[in-house]
């Protein structure tokens, strides 16, 4: 006698068992002293996992933490698999992060935006021995030195750019504007090199050429920290000379590069430019004159950044229509 057939369902348990997500509040204790710190976890987080985060946050290696619990007169030490609870940790001074000391000063190369704000975190943590190496006569990068026209403007949020925006710092709106123009830029920047002292660090019109790490006589670094920088001057204008051998070298424990991207733009010869009868030009560094776009309808090629920006300055400029030209269909990017 045939019998029906019963679905059965069995319950699978991973081999390990199941873990909790239930959360609790434990508190680390600096081994002798009373400072403290509470951290919300998993009652199935481990001390691995805890041993892990602390050396990040306090820039240690992971083996200098030792996580101990007070048993009768003695104290009983954790091991890696054990749930983390609260208890006493051993290896540390306190729960601040100690700032690292370096045998030279720090090097940064590039006075544009990043590398300025990289300058201005060093003198907010208060660390005075670095310098910044730019080959402009003046703060701001290539990118709004040189490559920026006089009509150009920011076109991404102006947090991104504001020197001083941190969380303790909000944007004053009132001196910048959403928007702001080369020229506006340019003067931010100079005005906070100089409320910030950032400008005492800067050496202008000096391109690095060259970046060696310092090796021994076997051929091993003799510091990872240590690196030899090979700068030479360059001209502030055109009508500036530089002797050929004029050049500074100097020994920092670390470089911070910014020297910025897409700086120079592709030129490109069109066949039958020279029987064109109107206005060709390139839409950045201050070389095409837009007086002559009034009434016209100019063709920009391009959909980058100083494409879309000339899209704005054209019409701004009165030209009845304009078109956009590009080799693929995508999205025009501002800057």
């Amino acid at each position: 006698m045939a019998m029906p057939m019963e679905k059965i369902t069995i319950a699978t348990v991973p081999w390990f068992g199941t873990k909790s997500h239930s959360r609790r509040d434990i508190t680390l204790t600096v081994f002798g002293t009373t400072d403290k710190l509470t951290l919300p976890v998993e009652v199935t987080t481990k001390v691995h996992e805890i041993r892990w985060i602390l050396s990040q946050r306090l820039g240690i290696e992971p083996e200098t933490l030792a996580f101990v619990v007070k048993q009768a007169s003695s104290f009983k030490k954790l091991t890696e698999s054990d749930e983390i609870r609260s208890c006493t940790v051993r290896g540390i001074s306190s729960w601040t992060r100690t700032k690292a000391k370096f045998p030279h000063p720090i090097c940064i190369i590039g006075a544009g935006h990043q590398g300025l704000r990289q300058a201005l975190s060093f003198i907010k943590e208060g660390l005075s021995e670095f310098t910044v190496f730019d080959r402009w006569h003046k703060p701001g990068g290539t990118a709004w030195v040189s490559n920026a026209n006089p009509t150009s403007k920011l076109q991404t949020e102006l947090g991104a750019y504001h020197l001083q925006y941190d969380r303790d710092f909000p944007i004053p709106r009132k001196s910048m504007k959403t928007w702001p123009t080369r020229d506006e830029l340019l003067e931010h920047f100079a005005q906070v090199c100089d409320e910030y002292g950032i400008t005492a660090h800067v050496r202008y019109t000096t391109a690095v050429t060259n970046l060696q790490i310092i090796k021994d006589g076997g051929g091993n670094d003799v510091d990872p920290r240590t690196q030899h920088i090979i700068a030479k001057s360059c001209p502030a204008s055109e009508e500036d000379t530089i002797e050929e051998d004029a050049k500074v070298e100097e020994t920092f424990s670390a470089v911070a590069c910014y020297p910025g991207a897409l700086v120079a733009p592709l030129r490109v010869d069109y066949k039958g430019e020279e029987d064109y009868d109107g206005t060709i030009g390139y839409g950045m560094f201050e070389e095409f004159n837009y007086e002559k776009v009034r009434d016209e309808i100019p063709a920009i090629m391009g959909m980058g950044a100083f494409a879309v920006e000339n899209v704005r300055t054209c019409l701004e400029h009165g030209a009845s229509k304009v078109w956009l030209i590009c080799r693929r269909k995508n999205i025009a990017m501002p800057r």
